[in-house]
């Protein structure tokens, strides 16, 4: 071995001994900064908290005098914390850096460089006040109004995160270095933890914000297939409620009843409401708006439906709450280009008869000759031979058909948009031509409206304007139950083709009894029954960017509606078949109303948001005002000698004592508004909200009216020992409480009102009389909400959202019975007090999540517990039910009638216990309240044998998407309530024998002892609400189902000039599986429909 290998081997130990040292010297240090420490500093200098750690540890802690001086004083608690966690600290909150080699910690003061810049969205548009994060989540600030942005950070910081609500956080990286860097961000459309609640008055982040509400966005609602935004969000939340009406099913000019987590008010009483009681505050634009506007409303439009649902979430609209809050935000114009998006739809309506289950011509003769009543044999057999000879001749009418038909409706929808970054337009043109499904009747609506935005500066401006035409029909045929009951031996057509005004006449071979009109006659004489409107309405807002920090909006809004309904009944209508020869010139009648309304609205509010460390601060205030009037009126004329008079003024007059009826209203209200939201690490969050309200509603010693409320959030995903667990995206706690109102009622219920004598005088002086009593003391009707439940969120794939709700309903305002002695039949009152209560889930799974080919399964499921009672009822409610009770006991009635007990269900079906019909006599058994058996009915035995509102209900579906095929399917589910079969008791048990009847008298009635029946038909007696007609009514739906494929993935649809083309197949109530067979649709019958979709974009 020579000199240069002996030196190359001294070299080599030299260096793997240098290698060993510094490893170990590391290993030291490293397990020197994994040791624990214990600090308790309150504004400490930072060279006195470092000495304290070199004390502790070991480690030599080197910063500069001078740069010591520079940095702040601070406190720092730390027990049993590592010197890396406590070193990471000092450097968050001193501004500064450290290095570790070896043993010694060297602390210091980074040079600062300028980042600046704009954030823009993917349209190119500057936005306003997107939040900026430094590293470890210290907020920097947020951009300016014109979406700029500069700070001064380290030299070593090299990212930065922005974020900004409705929008996806961008992380920026900036290399290391002392250069000034400018850099262009671009914001894209957000994620589901992203998205915004809106509330028509601010907007807040949905993972900050502590309060009950459902964000949809337009996908979803497409999604679904239906056209109208409402069935929509019936079947996506499960707290959305539209009430089926048995009586006018799928009547396209009747406005649903909705109903958001159940029923707080009472069932209307002597007038009380103006409309429905329970019906939720809908807010369009952020202005209040109607039910008739939203269900008339061009889906197309509509970019977000927020549901506020708890007291955190609805306060900030007080004394209009209390049954919950639908916002709808429609689309706002996109700069670019002039583009055109076209929809069409045609849709077909068919006739849903499920429930029906009436006789044919032979059943109906059976029936007659064996429970028809005659005065003798031979008038029997004569009125049986009749019958037998229409049958012999082919008769066998099927009525309910005669009105139908399958409706063929048509929807188009128009939207132009463009501009620049500056000036914005859009229009939204709509025509709907929707048929029902009985004859005649149609529902007609225009709608066109513009939007114009200008940004200059700090300020913007935005002006909407619409216009919306309807011109509704009801079918001449008339009402459908008129059909059910009609004999189908029975022909609407005489021998020579010809239609007949005459069905038939019940009695003794039509010698003697009751002539039945064919309502089929009515609509080939020119009867008329229509409605329209027009809408029109203009919404200004404006935006000053006073400060980074600080917004100011100023909204403006003016609205009216002028309407005009019509009917016309000629002298050959069927409703005056049954006149006297003395009224023949009172045949014919033209009835016509008038209505106007209009209201303005207006409110200032100022945004403030704060960023302070870890401390993020949202402040809203605002004052707002509001003025309704309306005015009506309706008159009647009769005296037409035929079809071809049909303009009012041919009439004879009006009827003997007739006086024309209208009326007139207006209404004021004020409001204050003051909105706070806290959040502290993006952990703990806290809302609190507070408003006035003063309404010209209210006694003038309770006008005005505090709501309030407060919400307290815990986003447990965010803590520092869940930092590991990627799979938690997001677990959120949440609760709050607070108290709103509502004032649907009569605008003069609290006022004196009067009226003047018509037909005395004195002294040509005309006196005045009292109306109505005033209540000076007549306040707000509230609602304090309880609410607590969670948000989960795992991997991105699986999402639950649980609430559970408490609704305590206080000062219920009720007309009060008072005795006819005092002049006035009631009197207005905060009368009564109930309690709502309920749960909900809402869960959604990613079973198949891959962008990549483009392909998707989410499936959907959701349910809803909900339950109400009585709390607390007054003398005036206990009267209520007495009279009610008087009714069904003389015979008025055979229907069970709502009941208002103290701990007992709104919902809950009165009714006396029965033990079925006695086999050897054919009467009922009932059961006392003491349990002991009779045959008589009392009104005191009566006691809860179901309840109207089901257990549970919801929906379950599947979406799917393959390369721009999609499907979804969507089913509706309730069980656990009972309803009451009427149709069993007025088809069979009640029915008039002289029409038509359910199959099932036939084989399920009494007739002779020994007959072991469920139905006792009698032809003199009324049946009394009993538990023999109580079921229970569990039911599943297939209630959507839409199919379609969109053409994104084919060349040709660009060489054609368009940027999206799509078609699809939507059909509605699929199939419907129930455990209750009742007829439904009664007036107007339930309807499918399928539809057929093509949408482009030009």
């Amino acid at each position: 071995m020579d000199k240069t290998d002996n030196l190359k081997t001294a070299l080599r130990c030299f260096g793997f001994a240098l290698i060993m040292l510094l490893s170990s010297l590391t290993a030291v240090a490293q397990s020197k900064l994994a040791s624990k420490v214990t600090l308790d500093e309150s504004k400490a200098t930072v060279e006195t908290i470092l000495k304290k750690i070199e004390t502790q540890t070991g480690l030599s802690v080197v910063v500069s005098t001078e740069q010591a001086k520079k940095m702040p004083l601070i406190s720092i608690t730390a027990h049993g914390k590592s010197v890396k966690q406590v070193l990471d600290e000092i450097a968050d909150k001193a501004n500064c850096a450290y290095k570790v080699s070896g043993e010694i910690v060297t602390m210091y003061m980074p040079s600062k460089r300028i980042v600046s810049g704009v954030v823009i969205d993917e349209k190119g548009e500057p936005l306003v006040g997107v939040q900026v994060m430094g590293e470890v989540k210290k907020p920097l600030g947020i951009t300016d109004a014109e979406g700029r942005y500069s700070f001064s950070i380290s030299t070593e910081q090299t990212t930065l995160r922005f974020s900004y609500v409705g929008m996806k956080a961008e992380i920026a990286e900036f290399p290391k270095g002392t250069k000034n860097i400018t850099r262009k961000i671009i914001m894209h459309d957000g994620v589901q933890l992203d998205d915004v609640v809106v509330n028509g008055i601010y907007e807040r982040k949905k993972e900050s914000f502590t309060g009950a509400a459902t964000v949809v966005q337009k996908e979803e609602l497409m999604r679904n297939g239906s056209q109208n935004l409402l069935q929509n969000l019936k079947n996506i939340d499960p707290s959305f409620k539209i009430v089926d009406n048995m009586e006018l099913g799928s009547d396209p000019n009747k406005m649903p009843e909705i109903q958001m987590r159940g029923q707080q008010s009472l069932t209307d009483v002597n007038g009380t409401y103006t409309g429905n009681p329970n019906q939720p505050l809908f807010i369009l634009d952020g202005f209040e708006t109607d039910l008739t506007t939203v269900y008339d409303l061009d889906m197309n439009r509509v970019e977000t439906v927020v549901l506020l649902k708890d007291a955190a979430a609805k306060a900030i609209y007080g004394s209009k709450a209390a049954n919950g809050v639908v916002v709808i935000e429609t689309r706002k114009p996109n700069p670019g280009k002039l583009k055109v998006t076209y929809k069409g739809d045609l849709n077909i309506t068919v006739p849903d008869l499920t429930g029906y289950n009436l006789c044919n011509a032979r059943e109906k003769y059976d029936v007659d000759k064996t429970f028809g009543t005659f005065s003798d044999d031979w008038s029997k057999e004569q009125y049986l031979n009749n019958i037998m000879k229409s049958i012999a001749s082919g008769v066998d009418t099927d009525w309910l058909a005669q009105p139908l038909r399958t409706g063929i409706g048509h929807r188009h929808s128009v939207y132009l948009e463009g501009g620049d970054k500056r000036l914005r337009y859009g229009v939204d043109l709509l025509y709907n031509d929707l048929k029902g499904v009985m004859k005649g009747s149609d529902r007609k609506t225009f709608t066109g409206g513009f939007s114009l935005s200008y940004r200059y500066k700090s300020l913007l401006f935005r002006n909407q304007f619409n216009v919306t035409l309807n011109h509704a029909d009801n079918s001449p045929y008339g009402s459908f139950s008129e059909y059910a009951t009609l004999n189908p031996y029975w022909s609407p057509y005489d021998e020579t083709g010809a239609l007949k005004q005459i069905a038939g006449s019940t009695g003794c071979g039509g010698l003697i009894g009751v002539t039945v009109g064919n309502p089929m006659w009515n609509a080939t004489i020119g009867t008329k029954d229509f409605s329209k409107y027009t809408g029109l309405s203009n919404n200004f807002y404006i935006e000053w960017q006073a400060l980074k920090t600080l917004k100011f909006i100023g909204r403006f809004s003016l609205a009216k509606t002028i309407s005009k309904s019509e009917t016309f009944y000629p002298a050959s209508h069927t409703k005056f078949l049954n006149y006297s020869e003395e009224r023949f010139f009172e045949k014919g009648e033209y009835g016509m109303g008038n209505g106007e309304s209009s209201s303005y609205s207006a409110d200032l509010t100022a945004n403030y948001s704060l960023l302070l460390n870890k401390h993020q601060l949202y402040l809203n205030a605002g004052y707002s005002i509001k003025q309704e009037q309306s005015q009506s009126t309706y008159f009647q004329v009769i005296g037409f000698p035929n079809e071809r008079t049909g303009f009012i003024t041919s009439g004879l007059g009006f009827a003997e004592n007739y006086r024309p009826s209208g009326g007139e209203s207006i209404s004021r209200e004020l409001g204050l508004l003051t909105a706070l939201n806290y959040s502290y690490d993006d952990r703990y969050l806290l809302d609190a909200t507070y408003r006035a309200n003063a309404s010209s509603r209210f006694g003038k010693d309770k006008r005005w009216g505090g709501f309030w409320s407060a919400g307290i959030g815990w986003n447990l995903h965010k803590e520092h020992f869940m930092k590991d667990a990627r799979w938690l995206r997001q677990f959120k706690l949440r609760a709050s409480t607070g108290y709103t109102g509502s004032q649907n009622f009569n605008p003069y219920q609290a006022l004196a009102t009067f009226n003047y004598y018509q037909d005395k005088a004195y002294d040509n002086w005309v006196g005045s009389y009292l109306k109505a009593l005033p209540n000076d003391d007549l306040k707000w009707q509230k609602t304090k909400d309880y609410n607590v439940g969670f948000d989960l969120n795992i991997f991105n794939r699986l999402t639950v959202r649980y609430d559970y709700y408490i609704q305590r309903t206080s000062d219920q305002l009720l007309s009060l019975t008072i005795p006819p002695s005092m002049g006035f039949t009631s009197y207005r009152e905060n009368l009564g007090s109930t309690e709502n209560r309920g749960m909900e889930l809402r869960t959604s799974v990613n079973i198949l999540l891959d962008p990549k080919r483009d392909r998707y399964i989410t499936a959907n499921f959701s349910i809803a517990h909900n339950k109400n009672k009585l709390k607390k009822i007054s003398n005036a409610l206990k009267a209520q039910n007495d009279a009610q009770d008087k009714d069904i006991m003389d015979g008025k009635t055979n229907k069970p009638r709502t009941r208002f007990i103290e701990g007992q269900s709104m919902n809950a079906i009165w009714a006396v216990r029965s033990l079925g019909i006695d086999p050897a006599t054919g009467n009922e058994l009932y059961l006392t309240k003491d349990g002991k058996t009779t045959t008589e009915w009392r009104t005191e035995d009566q006691v809860v044998c179901g309840d109207a509102m089901p257990k549970c209900s919801g929906s379950f579906g599947l979406n799917m998407d393959y390369r721009g095929i999609f499907c979804n399917v969507s089913f509706y589910y309730q069980f656990g309530g009972q309803t009451y079969n009427q149709t069993l008791v007025d088809r069979i048990e009640n029915a008039y024998i002289a029409l038509n009847v359910d199959k099932r008298i036939y084989d399920s009635v009494w007739r002779q002892p020994g007959d072991k029946v469920n139905f006792a038909y009698s032809a003199n007696k009324t049946t009394k609400p009993s538990s023999r007609f109580v079921q229970d009514l569990d039911e599943l739906r297939l209630s959507t189902l839409n199919i379609g494929y969109d053409f994104r993935h084919h060349d040709f649809v660009k060489k054609i000039g368009l940027e999206r083309l799509k078609a699809s197949f939507y059909m509605d109530d699929v199939f419907r599986l129930s455990t209750v067979k009742a007829e439904r649709g009664l007036t107007y019958p339930f309807a499918r429909t399928y539809s057929l979709s093509l949408q482009a974009t030009f």
